[in-house]
Formats: C-alpha cells, sequence, structure tokens
C-alpha cells in the first residue's frame, strides 16, 4: 500500500510519469480498509491477528476485503491516459475490459455488472457501525462470473493521476474476512452466506486452482491487445 501510494504521488507531481500497473499477492494475509472506514469499528482486531491477518489501510476507497487466495492490482495513470482514464465510470470500465479479456482468454466468461447494486448490500440494523464486505455486492463495472461477483475494485482519483486497486478472486480465502468482523456470531453467519452467494472463484469456474504466473501473462497480453487495438483507433 505505501508503494502504491508513493507512485500515485509520483504521478500527480510529475505529469511525464509513464502509467504502472503492478500486481501482487500478499504474506501473510491480510485485511485492507478502504481509506474512510474506521478499524476499531469495523474489525475485531484480536481475531485477525488469531488467524494471522494483517490489517492496513488502503489509500483508495471501498470496503473491507481480506486479501488471501487472489491477485490484487493497482494502477496509476494520468486521469486522461487514452487506454485506461477518463472520467470516474469510464475508467472503471476501461479496467474492468482488460480483466474480462484476460478472463475470458482462461475460459471463463466474466460481464460487467449490468447495473449498480450497492444498495443492496444494506447493512442489518443490529449491526450498526459495521460495513458490508467489498465482495458482497458489485458496481456496474466490476465483474461477475455467472451472476457473482470475481473482481472487485476502489479508485482514488486526484488533480491529475489516479490510483486504483482491485482484488481478483482465486481461492475462497476471502470468506475468512467475517469472522474478523465487529458483529454477533449469529450476524456473522448471516453475512458468510451471503458473502458466499453473491461470490465466485477461479477455482470454481476453472475446476483448477491457477497459478499467478498464468494469470499474469493473461493479463500481460489483455493489456497489450488493448494498447494496441486503442492506439489502432486512434490513428
Amino acid at each position: 500500500m505505501a508503494r502504491d501510494t508513493a507512485l500515485f504521488e509520483i504521478a500527480e507531481a510529475d505529469p511525464t510519469s509513464p502509467p504502472v500497473f503492478r500486481l501482487y499477492t500478499w504474506s501473510p494475509p491480510a485485511i485492507s480498509l478502504g481509506h474512510h472506514q474506521v478499524i476499531e469499528d469495523e474489525i475485531d482486531v484480536e481475531a485477525a491477528r488469531a488467524r494471522g491477518y494483517d490489517i492496513v489501510r488502503r489509500p483508495t476507497g471501498g470496503r473491507a476485503i481480506l486479501h488471501h487466495e487472489e491477485l490484487t492490482y493497482a494502477i496509476v495513470a494520468p486521469l486522461d491516459d487514452p487506454h485506461v482514464g477518463g472520467r470516474l465510470h469510464e475508467s472503471h470500465g476501461r479496467i474492468s475490459e482488460i480483466f474480462r479479456r484476460a478472463l475470458n482468454s482462461l475460459g471463463v466468461t466474466a460481464v460487467m455488472a449490468a447495473a449498480a447494486v450497492e444498495d443492496s448490500a444494506t447493512v442489518d440494523p443490529r449491526e450498526v457501525g459495521v460495513s458490508a464486505p467489498c465482495f458482497a455486492a458489485a458496481t456496474r463495472t466490476e465483474l461477475m462470473v455467472n451472476s457473482r461477483k470475481i473482481l472487485g475494485s476502489a479508485q482514488r482519483r486526484g488533480s491529475r493521476a489516479f490510483l486504483q486497486h482491485g482484488s481478483l478472486l482465486i481461492g475462497e480465502g476471502h470468506l475468512g474476512l467475517v469472522d474478523c468482523l465487529k458483529l454477533p456470531e449469529v450476524a456473522q453467519s448471516r453475512w458468510r452466506r451471503r458473502l458466499a452467494s453473491t461470490t465466485t472463484t477461479l477455482g470454481i469456474e476453472m475446476k483448477r486452482v491457477p497459478g499467478v504466473d498464468e494469470l499474469v501473462q493473461a493479463l500481460g497480453r489483455a493489456l497489450a491487445d488493448t494498447v494496441t487495438v486503442t492506439a489502432r483507433q486512434a490513428s
């Protein structure tokens, strides 16, 4: 997170700074919270530590994510970058399209959510103070497979550049977040069922767990194809 923040600050300060596309995994697993979330209100810190999870804050927005059995990405680019920039929804859509192409090349038919469904992620009145997990709902430019969310993302925009983070689910490790939410056990059970029913993973859809190298190569090809197509259109 510190490295991504530094890259964003460089891009904000230097208009000639090139775009950066970073992919990484986490060791140990970690819970990341959105920029405006209050850790003490959301997370049972002792429960997280007992499970060996780190806790970090993202410079981007969004809700809590457990980075476990997933691939995280960070993109830093000028707001007007022709490949991944534009207005907020345009930028989100262009980045999601790169991932859609990559997943489709692996035999996973991914589509963007047809419309924002943030309102469906409301919190039970008995759970005041705790936000829904990030993967409990999808916005219109996030990716779905078989009507279940597989890619979540959040963006921070400055005056010249933006930073977007995202999480691509490989396995079901993300479900462990529910055990660390500051909620009664009954409420945790409800959210566990909810999160399991609204998400899917590459392991489920591919009937095998893909290696990180395989995913990186697929994303590299999709990114190269996107840049080539955009350049041809511009010419």
